[in-house]
Formats: C-alpha cells, sequence, structure tokens
C-alpha cells in the first residue's frame, strides 16, 4: 500500500510533516519545533513561513522561534542564509515593486524591479539565487513566478512552490482579431469553444443566488434539480401548503354569527310549560321558552325538555348536580392548558388559569405553581362538630375549628392561611417537640385544625353565636378555650425599617465622586454623611447622637478608605468600636476599602481566600493593610459598586435580625408588622390555648353564649399575642 505523500513520521515516532490538499499544513524538525508553516489565500495562492530549530528567548523568559523566511501570495517578504558558510547572513528583500540582495554587513549588491520597462528598473541576477535557509532548508530564486524550497530531514523531503501565482497570465486582447480599418475597425474576441459565455456565468450565479435566499423559506420551483432536494420539497408542498388555511381563523366573524349564536342560546334555554295564568304578549326569548301543557308533555315525553348536559345531569334524579359535582365535571371537561414556552422565558404576572411549572396541579392549586406549606384541611359537617369534638378527637387534643363559607373571599384567605398552619403541623414546624416531617398523625398529634363550611347549616351560628366569618373555635376536651376571628384579614400596621445610616471616610476626591455616585443612586436604603479626616467623621458621630432623629444616635456602616493615615485609623477605631462591647450585631460595622489596580491588585485577590456574596466582600481582613485589617471587619475593593453596597445591606439585616433574635424573611417583610390572621397568630392562639386549658381556664358556659357578644368574638388576655395587646395600647 502506497504511503501518504503529504505525511511523514520520523523514525523516532514524531510527524514531520502533515499537509491538506490545498497545499496548507505544517513540518517539523525531529525536535518537535515547526519548519514550515502553509496557510492557504485562496485556491491557488498560498502563504509560506520557514523557521530555524532554534529558539532565542524573549523578554519574558519564553522561547520564540526564529523565522528565517516569509513570502505572501504577491511574493513579498525576505530570506536569510545560516548556511553559517561565506554566504552566511546574506539576505534577500521581496517587495511588490522590486527585490535586492544584500551581504552580511547590509551593503545592497544588487537590486532590481520587476517591471523591466520602469525607471532604474535595475537588472535580475542572470543565474539562479540559491540561500541556505537553514540544514534542512533551501531556497532556490529564478524569477518572480519560479521559486521554490526543499526541505530534506533524516527521510521527509517536501518541495514547496513559492512562485507568484495568477488567475490568468494572458490578456482577453491577446487572441482578439481585427475587423476592417479605420473608424469601423473592431476587434472580435475569440473565445474557447469549452468556455461559458459571459450570458451562461451569469445565469448560473443567478440560480446559485437563487437557491440561498431561499433557504429559510425554499420553494420547489426555485431549488435545483441536480442536488436531488427539488422532488423532496416538492413532494411536501402537497401536503403542508394547506396546513395555514386549514389551522388559521379568520380575523373577523362571518355573517352568520348572529343566528348561529342565537341558535345556540337557545339550545341551552329549557323549556317553561305555560299554567294558563300568564297575560299579555311573548317577547324576546318567550316566544320559545314557553310552551303549552300539552306540547310540553309531548316534548317531556320526547325528553327534549331537559336541556341540561348529560355531565352536568344527576343520572338518578335527572336534575343538576350539587354544586362540588359541577366544578369538578366543568373541570374535566375544561382542562387547564399548559403554559406555553412564550410564557416560560417571559416576565411579568399572568392569568391564574395559566400552569406555572414548579408544583402539582390540584383543586387547591389549580395551576401547579410551587407550594409552599399549605395542606388541605379536613372538612367537618356542621351538625357533627360536637360528636368530632368530644369523641373522635382525643381528650388531651387541642382541636382548632376554622368557620368559613366557600362563597366568600375573605373566608377563602383565611382558610388558605388555616392551610399553611396544617402544613406547618404536617412538617414538624409547631413547638419545640414537633413530630419528624411526614411523621404528622392528627388522630395522636397535641394539635389539630380542621374547617367547618357555615353555608350547610345554621346550627354553628346558633350555638355559638357565630355573628361574622371567619370565626376560629378553639376546643380542648370537648370545651372552648378561644373564640374570635383574631382581628380578621391580616394587615400590615406599621413600618420600622429605615434607612441605614452610613459614614465615608474618604480623603481623595476623585474616590469621593465614585462612591458618593453608587450611595445615592441607592439613596432609598441609605442615606450617607462624607468625612475626609477622623476628626470630621467623630463630629459627625457627635452631632448624630445629639439629634437622634428617627431614634437613630449611631452610623450602621462606616467605610474607610486606604489612603486614611494610620493615626486616623486609631482614633476612628476608639470611636466607633469602644460602644458595642465586641457583642455580634451591635455598633458600627467598620468596612475598610482598598484601591484594586492593574495584575498586582488581581494577584492580591486571589492571595485571599473567604470572598463571599460572589466576590464582593471578606472577612479576611489581611486584604488590607495592617492597621486597617485590626480595626475593620471587612474589606472590600475600591471602587466601590452597586453590588457590593448590595451585600452589605444584606449583610447589616442579617446582623440586626441577629441581634433582636428575629428571623430573616427578607427586607421588604422584615420590618413590617402584622395584624389578624395570620399563620403566626394561629399557631399563637393553639399555644396559648393548650397552656390554658391545662390551668383549667375555659370560655364561661363551657362555651355556649359567651363566645359571640360583639362581632370580634371574645377573647381571653391570655390568649392575645404580644403583637395585637400592643397595637391595642397604640390604639388607646
Amino acid at each position: 500500500m502506497a504511503s501518504d505523500p503529504n505525511s511523514y513520521v520520523y523514525p523516532n515516532g514524531r510527524k514531520a510533516f502533515s499537509f491538506l490538499p490545498d497545499g496548507s499544513g505544517f513540518a517539523y524538525y525531529p525536535s518537535g519545533r515547526a519548519a514550515v508553516c502553509v496557510s492557504t489565500v485562496s485556491s491557488y495562492q498560498n502563504r509560506f513561513y520557514f523557521y530555524d530549530d532554534s529558539h532565542k528567548t524573549s523578554g519574558g523568559g519564553g522561547e520564540v522561534p526564529v523565522m528565517v523566511c516569509c513570502l505572501d501570495e504577491f511574493v513579498v517578504g525576505f530570506a536569510c542564509d545560516n548556511s553559517r558558510g561565506p554566504n552566511h547572513g546574506a539576505r534577500m528583500v521581496f517587495t511588490k515593486e522590486g527585490a535586492l540582495i544584500a551581504n552580511a554587513a547590509g551593503v545592497i549588491d544588487r537590486d532590481w524591479k520587476w517591471d523591466a520597462s520602469a525607471q532604474n528598473a535595475g537588472s535580475p541576477p542572470p543565474d539562479p539565487v540559491k540561500m541556505t535557509l537553514t540544514p534542512s532548508l533551501t531556497l532556490i530564486f529564478t524569477d518572480r513566478f519560479t521559486i521554490s524550497a526543499r526541505f530534506t530531514c533524516e527521510g521527509a523531503t517536501r518541495e514547496f512552490d513559492l512562485g507568484m501565482k495568477l488567475s490568468r497570465t494572458t490578456s482577453y486582447l491577446d487572441g482578439a482579431s481585427r475587423i476592417g480599418y479605420g473608424k469601423s475597425a473592431k476587434l472580435i474576441l475569440q473565445s474557447d469553444a469549452t468556455a461559458s459565455s459571459l450570458k451562461e456565468r451569469q445565469e448560473v450565479f443567478n440560480e446559485k443566488m437563487k437557491m440561498k435566499r431561499n433557504k429559510l423559506n425554499p420553494r420547489s420551483v426555485d431549488l435545483s434539480a441536480e442536488m436531488g432536494t427539488q422532488a423532496i420539497v416538492s413532494s411536501l408542498e402537497k401536503d403542508f401548503d394547506s396546513w395555514s388555511k386549514d389551522h388559521n381563523s379568520d380575523p373577523f366573524l362571518n355573517s352568520t354569527w348572529k343566528a348561529e349564536a342565537n341558535e345556540q342560546t337557545m339550545g341551552e334555554i329549557p323549556p317553561i310549560a305555560l299554567t294558563g295564568l300568564e297575560t299579555g304578549h311573548f317577547s324576546g326569548y318567550g316566544e320559545r321558552m314557553y310552551m303549552t301543557r300539552k306540547d310540553f308533555d309531548t316534548a317531556e315525553t320526547m325528553g327534549s325538555t331537559s336541556r341540561i348536559p348529560s355531565h352536568l345531569m344527576d343520572p338518578k334524579t335527572k336534575s343538576w348536580q350539587n354544586d362540588l359535582q359541577i366544578r369538578l365535571a366543568l373541570a374535566r371537561e375544561n382542562p387547564l392548558l399548559p403554559r406555553t414556552k412564550v410564557l416560560n422565558d417571559a416576565s411579568g404576572t399572568y392569568s391564574e388559569n395559566l400552569v406555572v411549572p414548579g408544583g402539582v396541579r390540584k383543586a387547591m392549586n389549580p395551576t401547579g405553581k410551587a407550594e409552599t406549606l399549605r395542606r388541605t384541611l379536613q372538612t367537618v359537617k356542621a351538625s357533627e362538630l360536637e360528636e368530632f369534638v368530644t369523641g373522635v378527637a382525643g381528650p388531651s387534643q387541642v382541636v382548632t375549628v376554622v368557620c368559613v363559607r366557600q362563597d366568600d373571599y375573605k373566608c377563602r384567605k383565611a382558610q388558605t392561611v388555616a392551610e399553611v398552619v396544617n402544613g406547618m403541623l404536617q412538617e414538624g414546624l409547631v413547638g419545640p417537640g414537633g413530630p419528624e416531617p411526614g411523621a404528622y398523625n392528627a388522630e395522636t398529634a397535641e394539635h389539630r385544625i380542621v374547617k367547618v363550611d357555615m353555608a350547610e347549616s345554621r346550627h354553628m351560628a346558633e350555638k355559638y353565636q357565630i355573628k361574622c366569618v371567619p370565626f376560629v373555635l378553639i376546643f380542648y376536651g370537648g370545651q372552648v378555650v378561644y373564640g374570635g376571628t383574631m382581628g380578621g384579614e391580616a394587615v400590615r400596621v406599621a413600618k420600622t425599617t429605615r434607612c441605614w445610616k452610613v459614614l465615608l471616610v474618604e480623603p481623595n476626591f476623585s474616590d469621593q465622586l465614585k462612591t458618593e455616585t453608587v450611595l445615592r443612586k441607592r439613596r432609598q436604603h441609605n442615606t450617607w454623611d462624607l468625612a475626609m479626616t477622623a476628626p470630621e467623621a467623630i463630629l459627625h458621630k457627635q452631632r448624630l447622637a445629639e439629634s437622634g432623629h428617627f431614634g437613630v444616635s449611631d452610623y450602621d456602616l462606616c467605610l474607610v478608605s486606604d489612603a486614611v493615615p494610620e493615626q486616623d485609623i486609631s482614633m476612628l477605631e476608639r470611636a466607633f468600636k469602644s460602644g458595642s462591647g465586641g457583642k455580634a450585631g451591635q455598633g458600627t460595622l467598620m468596612v475598610g476599602m482598598r484601591t484594586v489596580k492593574g495584575d498586582e491588585g488581581h494577584r492580591a485577590i486571589a492571595a485571599v481566600s473567604g470572598w463571599e456574596q460572589n466576590g464582593l466582600y471578606t472577612k479576611d481582613t489581611s486584604f488590607l493593610n495592617d492597621r486597617m485589617a485590626s480595626a475593620c471587619e471587612l474589606a472590600i475593593t475600591k471602587p466601590v459598586g452597586s453590588r457590593t453596597m448590595q451585600a452589605l445591606d444584606e449583610l447589616l439585616e442579617q446582623r440586626r435580625a441577629d441581634a433582636e433574635a428575629l428571623p430573616v424573611a427578607g427586607r421588604a417583610q422584615a420590618g413590617h408588622d402584622y395584624i389578624g390572621m395570620t399563620p403566626k397568630a394561629i399557631v399563637a392562639a393553639m399555644t396559648n390555648a393548650a397552656e390554658d386549658a391545662k390551668r383549667g381556664k375555659f370560655l364561661t358556659g363551657a362555651g355556649a353564649g359567651a363566645i359571640g357578644k360583639s362581632g370580634m368574638g371574645f377573647t381571653l388576655a391570655s390568649q392575645e399575642t404580644p403583637l395585637i395587646r400592643e397595637f391595642s395600647k397604640a390604639a388607646v
């Protein structure tokens, strides 16, 4: 089997050269260094680069290959003789105008121009010029179109043609013939019989462009039959050309829409038999709705009087199903459409009828959106509630009953809150000794929550004197421990959040402007004062403590620049850290800012570990100088960005929450207080009711008449949450 002429391997296993059919590729020395590099410019033109087997050291310490020859497609470049003989150091330089030959001392021995008719054209060398580029590379120059190079090394041999290549070397006029003489003379071009004419070439070009233009919407008439795709597209057009007409409706109503809508409406209206006592004339739909008794009996015998759809009709009574059955039947007949990819990829709030990925679709979550803790409540009939709390529930079980109506909006919201509490019970989130998630058993658990539909009967309203819904009853051992509305729907009553107070200590004017620009963009989250020295910062601190606006007597955050002198840093440390007593979350958070520039700054950042919030700040203050490292709690880079200030904002919120021993639920919720029926209020009422019941504190009358003395219900003082008591005092 013949070897590949475009590829060769040295005896040591390394590749000698590898070239593609277009001539591009590489040749290598046995050491692995590149000897020849050929790149393609067009289908008939290449560029050539030749290298020595040695390398020189660059300023950065790396190796740089030594180029001994370079020629492009226009024969522009150079060649150096490295034979280490008498011609060592000689060089040839090629330009677009001509070439020259110089010796090792740089003296030009011969120069000439490619155009021999040009002024001072000179004369090219009469004999071929041979230059030994390296022991393995040889260049031979004859003229501009005849330049060759040869690579020979340990059995690997490759010839290279470096001469100038043109698409054509003759003129159209070279083969033309003259006809006539004088003004009537003409030149007629003698074209090759096998060559295409200009018109034919233009037609071929137009066909190619037509195929490119029809890539997105190809038509069989615009495709070439030679490629074999015309027949395929033609067969597809027969099936798909009518798809748009069949699947798209007209954006307007036809002329018969009124008659069709009227017939559909009349088909849904059941007929009514006349009693004989009616007077006057029928109008509107009455002409077709009312029938005489005889006609009605005939229609009833034929089964045409009932207009109830089959899926909504009770098969036993032949009348309408109840409300729940109708809702379920309609849901089965009209399933929710899945949310399209367009809506999934878009942002914003959409209708609740759209399915949102992330959850499970069910009755209480029809859109399938991700749920939190909501769990369906057990429903107890109003007439069976007394039996349930005395017999079904355990004697030491706290039973919370949420009295609601399904047709009331506020009741549905209260039911949602109660479902969250039910989920908290099942997940073991109520009480320190709650069950493990998934281990909750309503029959044996300490707490249990159910609901009663007040629309079923008046039994509940009469017995417990319930005058408004939603209403909450808590039973223990069959006796009422609590009864009331808990304030109704949760209402936000106060906003305790305030802007963070920031002190910027920055003596550098340009850095002042940059940092204040960021603070100004976040002015809804913070206010700031500027100081250039430590005495100015301490003066700002004293003024803030004396004014005490909005209860603020100290700064939350102090940003200290690395341009502040060490003695000023000591003063700032004594002024801002002496009052905190070293307790977390108290006092001013001191943050050091270090200027980061260039490679040195990036190396300093990489040398520090423990960057938090994706590299916005670090608790490793070794990033700062020694004096700032001991005074500051955090370190950030300068100039300060908006994302860094946002991260510090979240950190301050966490510090305040930790100091107050409150859970953090996000900046938007942490600063608001709510009163009314919330999961926290229901859990607190359940816990307090259990404690009161164990001490024998029940509502008077064993839960009969003392509950509903007012529309807001009756609540024991021990069962009120601290938040409700504070709000009541503030209202007084």
